[in-house]
């Protein structure tokens, strides 16, 4: 059985963030999220008449990746995540953590080239100034992990993590 929760996130990330219309196009980008989520956030997507398209990541896979990156091999991930980025009408990114320091050994010069091709050529000039776009954290092994960073039980924290992006204002608190 799907959790409620995930229920009503993804709703509001299709329906509220992204103001997906039926016949519309979504890129999910999922970055060491839980499949469960994944998989509701595409299943409202279709329930609405969207089409979803899914990039799945993980951070320790983009460690081993960028310590032994070239331009070639960057321009060549680039170039397919632009063809992904150009095709869509939204795009939600929901972004886990783990480990916060998985790429804390990467040498300074393969985190730059990869921001010089990923990082600027898909999202800062295609996702920001042409698609409808949400990004959110994913807090690390959740819902287990939150109480331990906001003093409080996981029964008492678990509505208000996902509650977070329930908001009318749109601020999101996960």
């Amino acid at each position: 059985m799907t959790d409620p929760r995930f229920t009503r996130l993804a709703q509001t990330l299709i329906h509220y963030s992204c103001e997906l219309q039926a016949g519309e196009k979504v890129l999910i980008e999922a970055i060491d999220t839980p499949p469960a989520f994944t998989r509701e956030l595409v299943r409202v997507a279709h329930e609405a008449g969207v089409i979803p398209n899914v990039l799945l990541k993980n951070n320790e896979v983009l460690r081993r990746l960028l310590l032994g990156a070239t331009e070639e091999q960057l321009d060549l991930m680039a170039a397919s995540e632009e063809t992904y980025m150009k095709g869509v009408d939204a795009y939600i990114g929901v972004r886990g953590a783990p480990n916060v320091s998985e790429l804390s050994d990467v040498p300074q010069s393969q985190q730059k080239m990869y921001e010089r091709y990923i990082w600027k050529r898909v999202h800062m000039d295609i996702r920001v100034p042409d698609t409808r776009w949400v990004v959110l954290r994913w807090p690390p092994n959740w819902p287990s992990a939150r109480p331990r960073t906001s003093r409080t039980s996981t029964s008492a924290c678990a509505p208000w993590t996902t509650s977070g992006c329930q908001k009318p204002s749109g601020l999101c608190a996960i």
